[in-house]
């Protein structure tokens, strides 16, 4: 089974519903979810070197998520790191930072390439040893690759957003490059969601580290941290804007794309 971006003519094979596009009819997510529960792909052990991550709580505590799903039907395992069950909603936007950072630290992660995804709204349509292929084969030579998606988010008039000036100033040099580099490239998945990504682990430590050293007291969440770390470490860190490995379904229809069930 795989998904045609009829737009970007590629094949993505992680899937992530960001936003509320998992609640909406228009897009293709709840097709995927079903025809994916309908497969039986053959299990098989997950290369050593890689890991696939997520974190894991509050309301989702003690429920058994699509991505574990996932993984249950490829035979892989999947470490779950711990999100926040309080009610402060900054702590709990920064926890993929710190939780991350901390397991690497702690030596808790000790593969060389790591895959963070979100676990309530991602599905992987092939076996992650493949996609740790795919990654080598069309982002060689990259610290990692992170999904892109339509929403140049967040942005300043969200009720939540609270000004300050470090965060303000790199939002804008961000938002500003982004919208350049949709209009060059003639994509729209261009502004980075947080949600899924892949790469080395020495270099997503780095990435980690690099936006919570600079927004340890401001308050933000995991969307502005990763997008300001990726801006600053351009060289190493990209954005996957044509969906070759990656594909956001917010902002998009069921139009855009084709699932082939073979």
């Amino acid at each position: 089974m795989n998904l045609i971006n009829k737009e970007t003519n590629t094949c993505p094979s992680v899937i992530h519903a960001n936003g509320n596009s998992k609640k909406q009819d228009i897009t293709i997510w709840d097709t995927l979810v079903s025809s994916f529960r309908n497969t039986n792909p053959i299990p098989n052990k997950l290369d050593q070197s890689l890991s696939i991550i997520t974190l894991k709580g509050g309301r989702y505590k003690n429920d058994k998520t699509i991505l574990e799903e996932t993984c249950e039907k490829y035979g892989i395992a999947l470490k779950i790191l711990p999100w926040p069950d309080n009610n402060n909603f900054w702590e709990a936007s920064k926890a993929k930072n710190y939780e991350l950072l901390n397991a690497i630290d702690k030596g808790d992660i000790t593969t060389k390439y790591i895959m963070p995804l979100d676990c309530t709204d991602v599905i992987l349509l092939k076996h992650p040893n493949d996609i740790l292929s795919d990654y080598l084969r069309i982002f060689p030579n990259t610290g990692s690759v992170w999904n892109g998606e339509t929403n140049d988010w967040p942005r300043f008039n969200l009720p939540k957003y609270v000004h300050h000036p470090i965060l303000d100033s790199y939002l804008k040099k961000v938002s500003d490059r982004d919208v350049e580099i949709s209009r060059t490239s003639k994509s729209k998945f261009v502004f980075l969601n947080s949600g899924a990504s892949i790469g080395l682990t020495d270099k997503l430590r780095t990435f980690y580290k690099t936006s919570l050293d600079l927004y340890a007291r401001v308050k933000t969440n995991d969307q502005a941290m990763a997008r300001t770390s990726q801006y600053i470490l351009s060289e190493e860190h990209t954005i996957d804007i044509h969906c070759k490995i990656f594909q956001c379904l917010y902002g998009t229809n069921k139009g855009q794309f084709e699932v082939n069930h073979e």
